[in-house]
């Protein structure tokens, strides 16, 4: 066709075919190509490009081009920015002939090529009842003939066409991927394994999926048309009618829609069932839908029955374990008493010995002093003589009177301490052994640590010198009773760990708001392949009859 040559028919016609595969292609994009080197060579152009308007409304995509580089594909152009944004905002054909980089109306003009920005061109705006979807744009070179007003005119009646084959075809592709939508969602509904199940508004079953078949045991064929009141027992026929009011009377997006709730299912056979369902209303032109969703909830009922059942034998389990651990705490403790009463025995049996001693003693000093009283007595019943002067002044000498005076007060203070120290034996002792105390209080380690020391006293005396390396420690929060337990296994394992006489060292710090307790011993230490069962329940390494194997297993598990 030559540049300035009218339209033939068959041209028109051959734009018109191609039109109709624009709308009906699954790829748009080689026929719009197509189209627009058809309507580039019609016009004896050299150069054509088509832009689309964005779904925002407020640019320009191009998506086809001639003899444009193929990076531009692809990109935007604001409305009113360059020729193309410029035509599609006015909404206004546009005739080029000459330089137009200075032209006002043109922002950010700039070549897309070597050729620089065309000189000769056509634009057309692309509009669907005033509504601008596109602009499209031919060159000619500069060696070629200008356009001109008669190819605007013929330009426009042409581009009519072309934008209703270009909206016919975005819709096209629009109802395409709405019917691929649609089709997903359906085989989703088909395939979920919830019963999705559509009720009119007269509670008519509308549609029932594979899952509420298998949920229900009925065929969709036999659901659909049934009331939904099918699949409820009949005694919840008349809530179920109180429900359906209240969602009828509700909006959309009130707390009733959409909300799970646990509900009683009928199946075919009449057997029931509990399951979860949420509810959505939509009001469409022919009625409101209520789209109910249904999960059978049978085997999470019996799993969390099966779970409550094992929690109660756990938790029965878990006392019985406190009992055990409480009885095992006691063997030990009552172990470790044994293990000690010989010496704690012989520490009360020193201070009663010599109180004993110092009684006997006593005993014989009163009675010396009752017989010189005795004598005095009778002397002031008779006259004084002499004699009975000088029998008196005897009896002292012999009794040693002074001596008397002076021991009687050592003994009996001998005897207090005595006492004193046994009383403190056994009120530690008293306090070391209170098992049964579990209540967190809170306490001095330090007075703890000196308390179970005076307990295993005898047990380190003959083995080991301790060494008190105390720091400054703030009362902790603790059971004192069972970490007296725990530093008396310490205590006695360092003892037995050291063959002739060595040193015993316990020290005290604080870091922060923590504390720390240290028991080091210069005894033999412990073999590397002990290490790792150390802490193990009945593990030692004592002889049979000379350790539980307990100490430092409940050490470990009090810690």
């Amino acid at each position: 066709m030559t540049q300035s040559a009218p339209l033939s028919v068959n041209w028109i016609y051959d734009l018109f075919r191609i039109g109709q595969e624009v709308a009906s292609a699954e790829s748009t994009d080689s026929a719009r190509q197509q189209m627009l080197a058809h309507i580039v060579s019609g016009f004896g152009a050299h150069s054509g490009c088509l832009a689309l308007t964005t779904e925002d409304g407020r640019s320009l995509r191009l998506v086809a081009g001639t003899k444009l580089p193929a990076h531009v594909i692809g990109s935007t152009c604001p409305y009113g920015d360059r020729i193309l944004g410029w035509v599609a905002q006015e909404g206004q054909a546009l005739l080029l002939n000459g330089d137009v980089s200075k032209d006002p109306r043109f922002r950010n003009l700039r070549a897309r090529n070597e050729s620089g920005i065309p000189m000769v061109a056509l634009c057309w705006p692309l509009t669907v009842e005033a509504r601008v979807i596109g602009v499209l744009s031919i060159n000619r070179g500069q060696n070629q003939e200008p356009f001109t007003e008669e190819d605007l005119g013929r330009g426009s009646l042409i581009m009519n066409l072309v934008a209703i084959v270009i909206e016919n075809a975005l819709l096209q592709a629009d109802q395409r991927r709405r019917i691929a939508e649609l089709s997903t969602l359906h085989n989703v509904v088909a395939i979920a394994p919830d019963a999705i199940i559509s009720v009119d508004g007269d509670q008519k079953i509308a549609m029932f999926n594979r899952g509420a078949e298998r949920i229900f045991g009925y065929r969709a064929d036999q659901a659909i048309g049934r009331p939904v009141e099918t699949l409820l027992p009949e005694r919840f026929a008349h809530a179920h009618r109180g429900h359906v009011q209240q969602f009828g009377d509700a909006s959309p997006d009130s707390m009733l829609m959409n909300k799970r709730r646990e509900i009683t299912g009928r199946r075919r056979d009449g057997s029931e069932f509990p399951a979860e369902a949420s509810i959505s209303k939509l009001d469409t032109p022919a009625g409101v839908i209520y789209n109910v969703i249904l999960r059978d909830v049978s085997e999470r009922k019996q799993a969390e029955e099966e779970l409550r059942t094992s929690h109660g034998e756990l938790k029965q389990a878990y006392q019985n374990l406190e009992e055990a651990q409480s009885q095992l705490m006691q063997s030990e403790k009552l172990a470790a008493i044994g293990q000690l009463a010989a010496g704690v025995a012989h520490e009360i049996n020193n201070p009663v010995g010599y109180v004993n001693s110092n009684l006997g003693t006593l005993q014989g000093y009163l009675n010396d002093l009752f017989a010189l009283l005795e004598a005095y007595a009778q002397a002031l019943a008779q006259p004084a003589d002499p004699a009975t002067r000088a029998a008196l002044q005897s009896l002292v000498q012999r009794l040693d009177v002074n001596f008397l005076r002076q021991d009687a007060h050592s003994l009996v203070r001998e005897s207090l301490e005595g006492v004193l120290r046994v009383r403190r034996i056994v009120q530690d002792l008293k306090e070391f052994s209170h098992v049964d105390e579990a209540e967190w209080q809170w306490a001095d380690l330090h007075q703890g640590l000196d308390t179970t020391l005076n307990i295993v006293h005898h047990e380190i005396k003959y083995k080991a010198e301790v060494i008190r390396e105390y720091g400054e420690l703030p009362r902790v929060e603790c059971i004192p009773s069972q970490l007296n337990q725990v530093f008396m296994n310490l205590l006695v394992n360092a003892a037995q760990a050291i063959d002739a006489h060595g040193t015993i060292t316990v020290r005290t710090g604080a870091e922060g708001d923590q504390v720390w307790v240290e028991i080091r011993d210069t005894g033999t230490g412990i073999p590397p392949e002990v290490r790792e069962r150390m802490f193990d329940p009945f593990f030692t390494t004592k002889p049979v009859g000379k350790g539980t194997g307990l100490g430092l297993s409940l050490s470990y598990g009090i810690v």
